[in-house]
């Protein structure tokens, strides 16, 4: 292969983590395995090389909004409704010095169940309304664990999940797919169950064919085919017959558009909105009215535990006459007239939105998405919010609806998707707030590409947690073994221990905030191996600047982690087997040392001496990024139970030339 023929890729990425699960993907469907070539650690170039020879290369970008370029302002300025950006985006270097991007990539290694299964919903819908292929992967049949680390049962998300993301595509247009595979926790009966729901071959075939811009019709019916089925288990094995059957979810997806709702209108499925009594005793009078007299008029959209219910079409006029006598005439005539006027079923979105604080709910931002993403794409959508907002918002929502939309993700969610809004909340100085938006639909067929991005010049959390995680993964140290790494937007989706005696990797899953004993969860765990009989475990917490430690950090650091290490892991596997559940008397039982670690941007030696003992640190590592020659400066300090440590740095500054100098303090 000439060198003008290379592959030239960059991966975008939530963070370093993502960026190289994309890489490894990119990496497979080529054959190809990755080398590191050159590059900051905090922004690799990696070659692709196959049999020995090299086919491209790439360069990692993590963290979005940095590199010189905006990929949630390009989707905008394209006509995303929403300024999501998926878990990593690949892009190609063009011969023009343009980069064109190529496809998206989400993952969810979170249990698929409750408002978890649907909150990366708007970045599925904002990608087909541009034109990207978006590619979903989840993982099925994870074990929830009890407030005590023992398994309860593995966990399903509603058959509406995945089967929205196969509408979405056939409604855009768009290559959209979700690709499944099995969670590492499930049970064996699990994976043999759902077996033929599995894509992850097929998924690597599909990236290979957008590459390489080959026929990809075959490998996408059949992943459809699987997640049809993956749709059919999981209705089947619902205990509430409350979804579709398996002949219906069929007949659901050949239909035209113009037909889609009505024939969900003679399926006659009736919905009642599952809600916790905390929250509808903390919720208005009006709104518990309002609940209950739309639940007696509306019907599920195929799945009953989801909060989004249909309203037939004849259903409107009554519907609309009922919510003004409600609340008493206070509803502009405007709003009253297009719930009363329309021909067409009205679809109904029920939003919390807030936490009890106030604060937005995140997951909550995935509702309308997901409506959209299920029914046509013009289908009306009143989205009705009542959860405890601040009051500045429902200010800024009264003022102008439109700077709120910009100022705040789940705002504009509810209203760019929304054709009408109405909210009824307790901590609103005036309800209800209703609202008819001006949404618009834009659908890009074209290519987005930009001018090729550059390297940053301010540094933060995401680059400290980039750098950490490459000198502690990327070479092959004897006894080092990379636990967990949770840089900004990552999951804590486990902590593994690695027995180097016997070959065998165990892990936790579903990782706790705080442990039994209000340890703090770290970002970085990292395990190095001392002497044949001792194990030094280092957890560690970054951040962008040394005064955002607090104090006495250190301490509960290594609480979390000894937690965590002295209860019995979820699952352990062989380094080339497969995972399987742990007995519940099976511990680790080496001797651990335990050490804490603060990590942050460097910017004199002060800050080291007294986060050091502010903190209650064992090491702190301060880098300082060099950005002009692509450098970083690590200035280590360390009392005596982490200095085992400093031969490790030293070594690393040995192995990455002139990319790493290591000062000890």
């Amino acid at each position: 292969m000439t060198e003008e023929n290379l592959f030239n890729f960059r991966i975008y990425g939530d963070n370093i983590i993502e960026c190289e699960r994309a890489l490894a993907l990119v990496a497979e469907s080529l054959h190809a395995k990755v080398e590191y070539a050159n590059g900051p650690i905090y922004a690799p170039i990696c070659r692709l090389l196959e049999n020995d020879k090299i086919v491209g290369t790439t360069r990692l970008l993590p963290g979005y909004g940095k590199w010189g370029v905006d990929i949630q302002e390009i989707l905008k300025k394209n006509g995303a409704p929403l300024r999501e950006a998926t878990d990593a985006i690949v892009t190609k270097v063009t011969s023009d010095n343009k980069e064109e991007i190529l496809f998206a990539i989400e993952y969810c290694n979170a249990l698929p169940a409750g408002n978890n299964a649907w909150q990366r919903m708007g970045r599925a819908i904002a990608c087909a309304s541009t034109n990207i292929p978006y590619l979903y992967f989840a993982e099925i049949g994870g074990i929830e664990l009890d407030e005590k680390r023992k398994p309860k049962a593995p966990r399903f998300p509603n058959p509406v999940i995945p089967f929205s993301y196969i509408t979405l595509g056939k409604n855009y247009g768009s290559l959209t797919v979700p690709i499944y595979s099995t969670s590492p926790s499930s049970p064996k009966n699990v994976k043999q169950q759902f077996s033929q729901t599995f894509g992850l071959d097929e998924g690597v075939e599909l990236v290979k064919g957008i590459i390489l811009q080959e026929d990809i019709a075959k490998v996408l019916e059949v992943l459809i085919l699987k997640n049809l089925e993956l749709v059919n288990l999981l209705s089947s094995n619902r205990k509430r017959g409350d979804t579709l059957t398996k002949k219906e979810w069929k007949e659901f997806l050949d239909l035209n558009e113009d037909k889609r709702l009505h024939w969900l209108e003679t399926k006659n499925k009736k919905w009642s909105k599952k809600s916790s009594e905390k929250v509808l005793k903390s919720a208005t009078n009006t709104f518990r009215k309002l609940l209950r007299l739309i639940e007696k008029e509306s019907l599920s959209v195929g799945g009953g535990d989801i909060p989004i219910c249909l309203i037939p079409s004849k259903k409107r006029k009554e519907l609309s006459q009922k919510i003004n006598s409600l609340y008493n005439g206070k509803i502009d005539e405007a709003f009253v007239n297009w719930i009363a006027e329309k021909e067409t079923p009205l679809v109904i979105v029920w939003i919390t939105g807030f936490k009890p604080k106030g604060e937005d709910s995140r997951p909550d931002r995935g509702l309308v998405p997901m409506a959209r993403m299920l029914l046509v794409p013009d289908v009306e959508i009143l989205s009705i919010v009542y959860g405890p907002g601040k009051k500045e918002m429902w200010d800024l929502l009264i003022k102008s609806y439109t700077d709120l939309a910009e100022q705040n993700g789940l705002w504009e969610a509810i209203l760019n998707l929304s054709d009408a809004v109405l909210s009824d909340s307790a901590t609103a100085p005036k309800s209800p707030i209703c609202i008819l938006t001006s949404r618009k639909r834009s659908v890009t067929k074209e290519k987005i590409d930009f001018p090729v991005s550059n390297l940053q010049t301010s540094f933060s959390e995401q680059d400290v947690d980039s750098s950490i995680h490459f000198l502690f993964s990327r070479f092959p140290f004897e006894g080092v073994f990379e636990c967990m790494c949770n840089p900004p937007g990552g999951d804590w989706s486990g902590l593994s221990f690695f027995d180097f005696s016997n070959d065998i990797e165990y892990r936790w899953t579903s990782l706790p905030r705080v442990s039994k004993s209000n340890g703090k969860r770290p970002d970085h765990v990292i395990e190095i191996k001392i002497d044949k009989d001792t194990t030094l475990l280092l957890s560690l917490e970054s951040k962008d600047n040394s005064s955002d430690f607090e104090k006495d950090i250190g301490t509960r650091l290594n609480t979390y982690t000894r937690d965590l290490i002295e209860s019995t892991p979820t699952i352990k596997r062989k380094t080339t087997g497969t995972w399987e559940a742990v007995p519940e008397k099976e511990k680790i039982k080496e001797n651990i040392v335990y050490c804490s670690g603060g990590a942050f941007c460097f910017k004199n030696f002060n800050e080291i001496r007294d986060t050091f003992a502010r903190g209650g640190f064992d090491i702190i590592l301060a880098l300082e990024f060099l950005s002009a020659r692509e450098k970083v400066e690590l200035h280590v300090k360390t009392n005596d139970k982490a200095k085992h440590l400093l031969s490790l740095f030293t070594q690393m500054e040995k192995n990455l030339n002139n990319k790493l100098e290591v000062q000890i303090h």
